[in-house]
Formats: structure tokens, C-alpha cells, sequence
């Protein structure tokens, strides 16, 4: 998920999680409407994807697994105990599978040790089944966190808030990608499991050659403690997204970009399960030690890339563009010095397009 100049993606909401399977009624000609099939629809498994379970509907489908919660239309989960007494979480999404002249069928998936392929390439980027046990710390690996659960929060009262993560796929080439999705479920004394909704996603990768990027968060629970609410507890996120450079062994010359550093902010709260609601109307960032308005121009410019960026003309455009944006998202911001810390609102990648294709034409 990415934002700013390098995309500012907003998650999607839930659709809520369920016990049972509902749908809706919609109608077209006086026939119900079928619903789209979720994307990627499989046309075959190759040699690395196999099939654990088929249903020839996802009501069916559920009925046949019987998920603890279900949500999104194709997100499964099974809470149940490991071996020392502690929650285990299953964690699974559905697909479909419809081979040419074949009916569509919806699947759980699994993998085995085989060449890469096209099959298996139509899934890069989604989640597969994944086990997350409970673990003091979330993981920390090159490889990303994996799947994991952690306590992130308790209330003599209200009971225990969970934070599950699950990894999706990861990507081959050069364009390596380790990113996870961030469940939150509340256990309360009694042992009833809710499912509070999703956070934002946290990861990390790199764009090839010398460029990376990290997308992290900062998760708090909140026990609000409104009068006459029966959960009263938000979760907040200070989202961080990182680009970075490192140095080529043969390029111990050229200086590195300073890290561009944005954050966002969101909140899980309310009636649960609730979609996530970003707080924050765009990305900004934090003003470092000797940062001058006139250097975070520069700065900026110099992290947005592409456009023939390298040719000067397209150059002074994306600095006018970044000198006019800043000043216009804030208003009170000092032209000369600025105090270390300052939050400055910057144009999300949205505008940066927009802007630099009107300043082509």
C-alpha cells in the first residue's frame, strides 16, 4: 500500500465478517443478478497449485468448512488451540477455479514444490493459507513477518485485543516484495471471539536496482470508555512509508537521497466489524534537523521519479510543481527555516500525476 508519490493506495472496506451466508437480491429483467466472481479467476492449477477443498458456491463453501468469521465475500478464518493452551489462528482465502467449458468452482488452494508457472503467477500478490500462533513479539525477517498473533491491548472488563498478521506472497524477479495483512479480533472473559476488522498492511520490498521501500505501523488500542457503549476500544495506526537507496560498490561518489519518510493516520472504531477510516485527508511528513521550505522542495522533487525527470525542463516543472503544491496544502508554512518536527502536508501520487501531465501538454 502505497502512498504519496509512490501511490496513495486506501484499503478496502470490509464487507463485514458473518456466521452464516447471506446475499443479496439484486434483479435484472426480472432474474436475479449474478454476482461477479472474484478476481483472479483461475483457468488451471499447473504444477504448483492444488485443490483442498471445492464447493460449487461460496454459501456452500462455507457450510462445507465452517469458518469461525468469514468477511470480504472470500476471507476465512478458524480460531482454535495449539498444543500449550494458547489461541491458534487458520487463516485462508477462497478463489475460483473455471477451466474452459467448465463450471466455476470455489476453491481453498494449496501449494506444492514445483517450478514456478503461470498458474501460480495469477495468484502472486494474494494470500494462501497460513497457521498464525501467538509469539510475544511480532517476527522480524528479511523475509518479512510471516504469519504470527500477538496481544496488542487488555481491559480488566472488556477482555483482549489480538493482532494477527498474514503474509501474502511473495513476489519473484527483481522486484522482491515481503507484505502482510493486519487482523484485529477482541477474546472477552468469556471466551467469545469478535472480529474488530482489518488495519492497514505493513511490509517491505524494493523497486529493483537500489531502491526500496517499507510500509510500517504504529498500532494502539484505545478502551474510549463511552458512556453506555458495550466496546468501547479504538484501534489507531501512524502509518509510515519509507523509500530508500543504498550505495552501488562503484558509485562511491554519488551522494544518496535522504529516506522520504510519509505518514498517514487511520482508525478501526465504532460498530464492529468496522472498515478502516483514515484520519488524515492526505500524507505529510516531519521536518528534519536544518530542513528549510526551499530543501524540502528539492527533496521531493528529487524522489519523484519518472516523467523524463532527468531531462531539465521536465526537472524545473517537478520543482515548481512541489514549490506551488507545498504552499498551497500550507498555507502558514514558513518560506525560509523550519522548526525540526514540523508536520508539512504533501500532494498525494494522484496529483503529482495529474500536475505533471498538464505541465507536458
Amino acid at each position: 500500500m502505497r502512498f504519496a508519490w509512490t501511490g496513495f493506495i486506501v484499503a478496502g472496506l470490509l464487507a463485514g465478517c458473518i456466521a452464516a451466508p447471506t446475499g443479496g437480491t439484486g434483479r435484472e429483467s426480472g432474474r436475479a443478478a449474478a454476482p461477479a466472481l472474484p478476481e483472479p479467476v483461475l483457468t488451471a492449477l499447473g504444477g504448483r497449485l492444488t485443490v483442498r477443498v471445492a464447493a460449487e458456491s461460496w454459501p456452500q463453501l462455507l457450510d462445507t468448512v465452517k469458518p469461525t468469521f468469514a468477511w470480504n465475500g472470500r476471507d476465512l478464518m478458524w480460531i482454535g488451540c495449539d498444543g500449550d493452551g494458547q489461541p491458534q489462528f487458520t487463516l485462508d482465502r477462497a478463489f475460483v477455479l473455471q477451466p474452459p467449458g467448465a463450471r466455476a468452482r470455489w476453491v481453498l488452494l494449496g501449494c506444492r514444490d514445483a517450478p514456478f508457472d503461470e498458474s501460480y503467477g495469477a495468484v502472486m500478490g494474494e494470500n494462501l493459507r497460513g497457521v498464525a500462533r501467538v509469539c510475544a513479539a511480532v517476527p522480524v525477517s528479511d523475509h518479512g513477518a510471516g504469519d504470527y498473533a500477538v496481544v496488542k491491548g487488555e481491559h480488566p472488563r472488556f477482555g483482549t485485543v489480538y493482532e494477527i498478521g498474514w503474509e501474502r506472497l511473495m513476489a519473484n524477479g527483481t522486484s522482491l516484495a515481503a507484505f502482510g495483512r493486519r487482523l484485529y479480533l477482541l477474546r472477552d472473559h468469556a471466551g467469545r471471539w469478535r472480529f474488530l476488522g482489518e488495519g492497514p498492511e505493513e511490509g517491505h520490498g524494493k523497486c529493483g536496482g537500489f531502491v526500496g521501500y517499507s510500509t510500517c505501523n504504529e498500532a494502539r488500542v484505545v478502551w474510549t470508555n463511552a458512556p453506555g457503549s458495550k466496546m468501547p476500544v479504538e484501534i489507531r495506526f501512524v502509518q509510515e512509508q519509507r523509500d530508500s537507496e543504498w550505495r552501488r560498490d562503484d558509485d562511491a561518489a554519488v551522494p544518496l537521497r535522504r529516506d522520504q519518510v510519509v505518514y498517514a493516520e487511520a482508525v478501526l472504531g465504532g460498530k464492529f466489524p468496522a472498515p478502516l477510516r483514515w484520519t488524515t485527508q492526505r500524507p505529510y511528513l516531519l521536518s528534519g534537523e536544518g530542513d528549510s521550505f526551499e530543501g524540502l522542495v528539492e527533496h521531493l522533487a528529487s524522489w519523484t521519479l519518472g516523467w523524463n525527470s532527468e531531462r531539465k525542463e521536465t526537472r524545473r516543472n517537478i520543482v515548481r510543481m512541489w514549490r506551488r503544491g507545498l504552499a498551497r496544502l500550507n498555507p502558514g508554512l514558513l518560506r525560509g527555516s523550519l522548526m525540526t518536527g514540523t508536520r508539512v502536508n504533501v500532494l498525494t501520487y494522484a496529483e503529482t500525476v495529474s500536475l505533471l501531465r498538464d505541465a507536458a501538454r
